[in-house]
């Protein structure tokens, strides 16, 4: 099966749609790429608001030998990366966004891992950025 464009998409990727009322729905690709089903969970465009604190400057800082955090650049090794929510990230190369980045490694069960500034778990096994 694919997409109404007969193409796969990425698992766990979204498509925004717009609602009659003005705002937006979202259709979300299944975990094996095969096509998009309606969305009904949070805004995925929108950090989680137990996320408030997500500083990304002070996440992707290394003074005082602060270990990289969730999706910041620079990384060379996973030993550059920290944890988060007690998960330990990897460095993972995205030739596409910049480089190098930290982040969790995921599957379709744990895609939930992903938060924000993530755009869901990625057909690479890891979560991926967005844009």
């Amino acid at each position: 099966m694919t997409t109404g464009n007969s193409e796969y998409c990425d698992p766990g990727d979204f498509a925004a749609f717009s609602l009659a009322d003005g705002g937006a729905g979202f259709y979300q690709c299944l975990g094996d790429g095969s096509a998009y089903v309606l969305y009904s969970g949070p805004n995925p465009n929108e950090p989680p608001e137990d996320a408030g604190s997500y500083d990304a400057a002070g996440a992707c800082s290394t003074a005082g030998g602060q270990k990289l955090g969730f999706m910041c650049a620079g990384c060379t090794t996973n030993e550059d990366c920290g944890t988060q929510d007690g998960m330990p990230m990897v460095c993972f190369s995205f030739p596409n966004k910049g480089g190098n980045l930290c982040t969790l490694s995921c599957t379709t069960a744990t895609s939930s891992v992903c938060v924000a500034p993530s755009a869901g778990c990625g057909n690479n096994g890891h979560c991926k950025p967005s844009g």
